[in-house]
């Protein structure tokens, strides 16, 4: 049932049964930017407003079974039974789904093109015109999801931050991950600093606690969504974090994990690549081979945070990799602009979903980030 754009496939009928079929329930929602409160086990817990009727409808997904089931009224079932419930049957009024199906593979395309592992630029974003508060955007909220981060997760540890464009109206708005001095910026293809650059650290000190060293955010991000979905966060409430913002900022890392040789032991999540490796025999030297390698963490992948990533089914993967190949790299360019992250505000607050609203503030130099 494979189509994109080509004019001979353009008229063909997509049925409702060919969408259950082919279609994670996830992946719609993915691609109508719903995003998901949280995940616990394999149910995938949403909140979706009508825009049109301003109806609060809240449903959960069981992610393997496929299947949807209202919290509301306790009605199941299928993807286009969702569309219905949810008020967006008018995709397709005339049976054909042909139109939702394209929408999906064009999301797909986007998920393919999105790096597996997230640079962190050296140039700095301008201060002028940032305002910086809870994180509360629906866009930016979305994008996360696609990349496998729960609302919950993001808000716990990020803001946001509005600016505008130099010589432009518009306005951006960035997932903040807060350093010690300012902030790292994710604006769904990587990471640029705004104020001081410079490493991350959450926790306090304790005895006889692990000290976990990443390359970038969305690896911590990673990390602290699989404890919530294992529901293991109890089990590693006392662990100390440590995120580098960038390879650039090794040395700090290093000189960190030198004037602080208490842990009991220094676990290292960076990617799977050349510059992976490098951090990864720095910190191991650091700690004259104490430290642990868990990449077989996310063994396959290239970071923790591609293992997380919403995968495209592979019949798919195939064909949309396969066109392409034959793309230019600013027609790539072109399309992975089209998920940058507008302001927008949801129809229903984030704190009314999740509960009261979480401070962070930047740590001392005895500890970390204080939750």
């Amino acid at each position: 049932m494979i189509f994109m754009d080509n004019k001979k496939t353009n008229d063909r009928v997509v049925t409702a049964s060919e969408l259950e079929r082919s279609i994670p329930i996830i992946d719609f929602c993915a691609a109508y930017r719903i995003p998901f409160l949280r995940q616990r086990g394999v149910n995938r817990y949403y909140r979706y407003t009508n825009a049109d009727t301003g109806e609060v409808i809240d449903f959960t997904v069981n992610v393997n079974r496929n299947q949807w089931i209202s919290r509301d009224n306790s009605l199941t079932g299928s993807l286009t039974g969702l569309q219905e419930l949810l008020g967006m049957q008018d995709k397709a009024l005339d049976g054909n789904y042909k139109d939702v199906f394209k929408d999906i593979m064009a999301y797909y395309r986007i998920q393919i093109l999105t790096p597996s592992h997230y640079p962190t630029a050296k140039v700095r974003l301008g201060t002028d015109d940032a305002l910086i508060g809870m994180l509360d955007s629906k866009n930016v909220f979305s994008e996360m999801c696609r990349r496998g981060i729960s609302m919950a997760t993001a808000m716990l540890y990020c803001q946001e931050i509005h600016k505008k464009e130099r010589n432009k109206e518009k306005e951006s708005t960035y997932l903040a991950f807060p350093c010690e001095s300012g902030f790292y910026c994710f604006n769904g293809v990587g990471f640029r600093p705004l104020g001081e650059p410079g490493i991350t650290t959450i926790g306090k000190f304790r005895q006889d606690q692990n000290c976990y060293v990443y390359e970038n955010a969305m690896d911590f991000l990673a990390l602290m969504e699989l404890w919530g979905r294992n529901r293991m966060e109890s089990l590693f409430a006392n662990e100390f974090h440590l995120i580098l913002n960038g390879s650039q900022n090794l040395k700090e890392a290093a000189d960190f994990i030198k004037l602080n040789p208490d842990f009991r032991q220094v676990k290292t999540l960076f990617p799977n690549n050349d510059e992976g490796t490098v951090m990864t025999e720095k910190i191991f030297d650091i700690t004259k081979g104490t430290s642990k390698n868990c990449s077989s963490l996310f063994e396959g992948f290239e970071s923790l945070g591609e293992r997380l990533k919403q995968p495209v089914p592979l019949q798919y993967a195939t064909v949309i990799k396969g066109m392409l190949k034959g793309m230019k790299a600013d027609e790539i360019q072109s399309l992975l602009a089209e998920q940058g992250m507008k302001s927008q505000k949801p129809a229903v607050k984030p704190e009314e979903l999740l509960g009261k609203k979480t401070t962070i503030t930047l740590g001392s130099d005895k500890a970390g980030l204080k939750l």
